[in-house]
This record gives structure tokens, C-alpha cells and sequence, in this order.
């Protein structure tokens, strides 16, 4: 399951309000500044009026779908702004606005969202140039838009995506952090529940994992989180999930997964780290819980305390093994 930026869509919401109410104010300076050409005042009153529309229904939307709201703070600014270009005069700075749209865009946005809206800026642009009488519009005034405002957007998303890399990944194992899976998991019980698709949780804890410190050192240590969070990432499919969510403690959502697969699943990866560390200094095992959404089972809350209480189950009763939730008998993890 890809990670998605950082940052609430209430505060592009918020940001995008106060932006517009600044370019009505702005849009209204214009005309009581001294003005070489005051020809225009009257057009940019009206023109005013639509960041200023943009901006109190932003202000008042706070239960607006995201996507209601990407189109009123994005997309519809990009068109305020081709509407203010092809009417202001002289041009003088007016191009620069687009770089509003682009940044917001390029932060908040998917990076389709992010295409379609630099597509925007291209084609709102060169109609704003063509309808406008500026004399100061050249041959190359469109390229030169469209580049900056593309430069910027590139910049401020790729800058987005490390911000979210760092404050969503556990630095140790390389999957998610407690804080990003929990939305994750919503995000996937939620597009669940219409269709009936099947979710599972398996919570794995790396059997003695205080011995392995307290014998080999916390090096050993921290490469054993490292080794077991590159092998959980490695058999992850489509829509699954994993995190680190204790010292030696990992959750993984399996998404369109019953419990038999789930169970096989777990079983799999417990049998590929016995394997993968067989011939190693420091051998590794893991315990098991899974889980899996049902009548009684219905949140991401009960899952999740359905797997803990599987997981203390494995370690109760012998660990290496995976316990399902209810079940009589615990699986043995075997090396492959």
C-alpha cells in the first residue's frame, strides 16, 4: 500500500482559504497603488471576487470531500489566476501566481493529481496570453510559466515525499512506524466493508530477543530488526501493509487475505527467518498471532487486540509458532 504525503487536507483547506482572501486584498491594492494603465480597474474588481468566493467556501467546508476540496484550492486557483492574467494591465508579476497552484499542488497532491494540474497550468496559461492585450507578452513568456511553475511543483513534491519517507518509517526495520500504520489501516477496513473483501492482521515478536542483546550486543540486535523488516517487506503484496510497532514487535496487514491464508502467510515468513538464519551466529525465531475481521471482529481496534491476545497465546505456549485468534491448537513455525 503506497504511501501518501504528509500533511491533513483540513490544513490545504485552511491554507488555501487565507491564500485567496490575501490574492482578493491583493487583486483590490492593485487598484489603489499608483497605475501606469488604470484601464483595467473595473475588470479586476469583478476578477477580485473570485478568490474571494474560493476562499469563503473554503473557510466554510470543513466537511467537504478531499477531492471537492483539492479542486476548489487547486485546480479552480489555477483558473482564478489564468482569469486575473488575462485581464490585469500591465502584466508586470501577474505570472508569477501560478506559482501558488504548483506548490500547493506538489505538496499535497498525488503525483497523477500533480500531472493533471501542471497540465492545467499549461493550457489555463497560453488562453490567459492569447486573451490578454499586455505588450509585455514574447514568444517565450508561455515556456517560461509553464517551466517555473513545473520546477517548482517537481521540487516542493519531491521535497514532500522525503518529509513523508522520515516521519512515516521506522529507521531500524525500513516498514512503516506505528503513527503511518494506524491510518493505513483504517484507510483499508473502510474499503472493505462495502465489498466484503477479507482483512487479516498477523503480530509477529522475535522470540528472546532480549537474549540476543544481552549475549551478541545491540548491533546484533539492530540488525536482527533490520533482517526481519526486509524479509516481512519483501513478501508484502498489492495492498499489504506492515509496521514496526515495538522494540521487537511488527504488525502486518494482509488485505483480501482470509485467515487460512493469512495463517499460511505467517507461517511462511516464520519458516523463511528460522531458514534465513539456520547457519548464522545469531538464530532467529518468531512468534505469531492472526486475526481476521469477522462479526465478532469488525474494527481495526478488535483485529488488532484479536492478534495481541493470538500472539501472547504463541508465546505462552512454547513460541516459534502461529496461533490464530480462538484457535485450540497453535501452529508450529518449522523451518522450510
Amino acid at each position: 500500500m503506497g504511501r501518501t504525503k504528509i500533511g491533513s487536507i483540513d490544513t490545504l483547506r485552511r491554507i488555501a482559504a487565507g491564500g485567496d482572501v490575501i490574492a482578493f486584498l491583493m487583486l483590490l491594492g492593485t487598484t489603489v497603488l499608483p497605475d501606469p494603465d488604470p484601464s483595467d480597474h473595473h475588470r479586476l474588481y469583478v476578477v477580485a471576487l473570485v478568490p474571494l468566493f474560493l476562499g469563503i467556501t473554503l473557510f466554510l467546508g470543513r466537511g467537504l470531500p478531499e477531492r471537492v476540496i483539492k479542486l476548489l484550492a487547486i485546480s479552480c486557483t489555477t483558473a482564478a489566476v489564468s482569469l486575473m492574467v488575462s485581464q490585469i494591465l500591465p502584466m508586470g508579476a501577474a505570472l508569477m501566481f501560478y506559482c501558488w497552484p504548483a506548490v500547493t499542488a506538489g505538496y499535497f497532491c498525488t503525483r497523477r493529481e500533480l500531472v493533471g494540474n501542471l497540465v492545467l497550468i499549461a493550457v489555463g496559461s497560453a488562453i490567459a496570453l492569447k486573451v490578454s492585450q499586455s505588450d509585455e507578452i514574447t514568444g517565450s513568456t508561455w515556456m517560461a510559466t509553464v517551466g517555473i511553475s513545473t520546477i517548482v511543483a517537481l521540487t516542493v513534491g519531491h521535497l514532500a515525499e522525503q518529509v513523508t519517507k522520515l516521519a512515516t518509517t521506522d529507521e531500524l526495520s525500513g516498514l512503516l512506524n506505528r503513527r503511518a500504520f494506524g491510518p493505513i489501516l483504517d484507510d483499508a477496513f473502510e474499503r472493505a466493508r462495502p465489498t466484503g473483501t477479507p482483512v487479516s492482521i498477523v503480530a509477529f515478536d522475535l522470540d528472546h530477543f532480549k537474549r540476543v542483546n544481552d549475549l551478541f550486543g545491540h548491533a546484533a540486535g539492530d540488525d536482527a530488526i533490520r533482517r526481519f523488516g526486509a524479509l516481512v517487506a519483501g513478501e508484502l503484496r498489492g495492498d499489504d501493509a506492515a509496521a514496526r510497532t515495538g522494540g521487537e514487535e511488527f504488525t502486518v496487514l494482509l488485505y483480501g487475505k482470509g485467515e487460512a491464508e493469512a495463517i499460511r502467510w505467517a507461517e511462511g515468513v516464520s519458516a523463511l527467518l528460522i531458514a534465513d538464519t539456520l547457519d548464522e551466529q545469531v538464530m532467529l525465531s518468531t512468534s505469531a498471532g492472526v486475526a481476521t475481521a469477522g462479526p465478532a471482529t469488525h474494527t481495526p481496534e478488535d483485529v488488532l487486540q484479536a492478534a495481541d491476545r493470538a500472539l501472547y497465546a504463541a508465546k505462552e505456549t512454547g513460541r516459534r509458532r502461529v496461533v490464530t485468534a480462538g484457535a485450540a491448537a497453535p501452529h508450529l513455525a518449522v523451518a522450510a
